[in-house]
C-alpha cells in the first residue's frame, strides 16, 4: 500500500503534464543474483512501482524490499531481518531521467543511459546505468541490468559468513509500462 501512495504522489509531483505522457506499472520486476561459495542467492519481486513521464524522460522507481521472494524462506528472513533490515529501511528508490532524446511514437528497442539517484538502505548515491527500452503497441517495456557494491550502501555481512557471501550482487529489472488513467 506505501508503494501505491509514493507512486501517486510521485505522478503529483512529475509536473503539470498532458495524461498521454505518464506511463505507470505496480507490477515491474526486480531480480538479484548472488554467487557464492556456500550457494547461488537469487530472489525476485513483482510488486515494484514505476512511474515514466515520456514528456520529460523522468522516471521513478519504488521498490518494497519486503517483497522479494527467495526460493528458502530462511533466506528471506536473513535477508531482510540481517542485511536489508527491511522494517527500518522498507524501500528501495530511483529517481532519475533517461540520458537520450526517445521517440516513445515508434516501435523498436532503444539502447538508453539513466542517471538519478539510487537510494538503498537509507544511503543514496548518484548512478548512470545502462538498460534498454522496447516500444510496442503503445505499451513500454523498461530493461537493465547493474551492480551494486553492498559497502556503497551500507550493507553489512556479519563476519561468521563474511567470506562466503557476494560483496557485489546484479540487479535485473524489467518494467512493463502502460499509460496512466487517472
Amino acid at each position: 500500500m506505501k508503494n501505491l501512495i509514493v507512486i501517486f504522489l510521485v505522478i503529483a509531483t512529475i509536473g503539470t503534464v498532458n495524461a498521454q505522457t505518464i506511463y505507470s506499472t505496480k507490477t515491474g520486476s526486480a531480480s538479484f543474483f548472488s554467487k557464492t561459495s556456500i550457494r547461488d542467492i537469487n530472489a525476485k519481486n513483482d510488486k515494484v512501482g514505476v512511474v515514466l513521464n515520456t514528456a520529460t524522460n523522468e522516471m521513478v522507481f519504488v521498490v518494497s524490499i519486503k517483497n522479494f521472494v527467495f526460493p528458502d524462506a530462511l533466506m528471506q528472513e536473513h535477508f531482510n531481518e540481517t542485511y536489508m533490515e527491511s522494517d527500518k529501511y522498507p524501500n528501495a528508490n530511483f529517481s532519475g531521467k533517461f540520458n537520450e532524446k526517445i521517440d516513445y511514437s515508434k516501435d523498436g528497442v532503444t539502447n538508453v543511459t539513466a542517471t538519478g539517484k539510487l537510494k538503498i538502505h537509507n544511503v543514496e548515491h548518484e548512478v548512470t546505468e545502462k538498460g534498454t527500452i522496447t516500444i510496442k503497441d503503445g505499451k513500454i517495456i523498461l530493461h537493465a541490468e547493474f551492480t551494486v557494491e553492498l559497502k556503497d550502501y551500507n550493507i553489512e555481512i556479519p563476519k561468521v559468513v563474511f567470506d562466503d557471501i557476494a560483496k557485489t550482487i546484479l540487479i535485473k529489472i524489467d518494467t512493463p509500462l502502460t499509460l496512466h488513467k487517472k
